[in-house]
């Protein structure tokens, strides 16, 4: 209950012209960890409640980063929520390499739980 109220929260936030969602609520500054890592929870609980609401907001903020996010040399940390503009020209290398986990989990669509062992590979860091 307390991870769909901290979701439901979240996604309140939801930028509706960008899909990704603010680093604090109420600020216009998206944050490519926080994205990411929102993005693979959401993948979680969508699989754990059978919600398949929550997978989606995890895709949209996926397509979010890789259309707002993108710049000509990886991924700007920081964009405007609604604008999807960098907010500075800043890349940090360990976001991208994070970044590579929500989309292999949105692309491939693994069981996370279970037997497979799968969860590990989509623990934070």
């Amino acid at each position: 209950d307390m991870a769909l109220g901290i979701a439901d929260y979240f996604l309140q936030y939801q930028s509706p012209i960008t899909g990704l969602i603010p680093d604090e609520p109420g600020t216009s500054r998206s944050y490519l960890d926080g994205n990411t890592d929102f993005a693979v929870s959401l993948a979680k609980l969508a699989e754990l409640t059978g919600m398949e609401k929550y997978r989606m907001a995890g895709e949209t903020i996926v397509s979010g980063i890789l259309a707002h996010h993108a710049g000509p040399f990886g991924f700007f940390r920081d964009v405007d929520l609604d604008t999807g503009q960098p907010v500075t020209s800043l890349v940090e290398t360990r976001f991208c390499s994070l970044l590579l986990k929500a989309l292999i989990l949105y692309r491939d669509a693994p069981r996370i739980y279970g037997e497979s062992g799968q969860w590990s590979l989509y623990r934070d860091r």
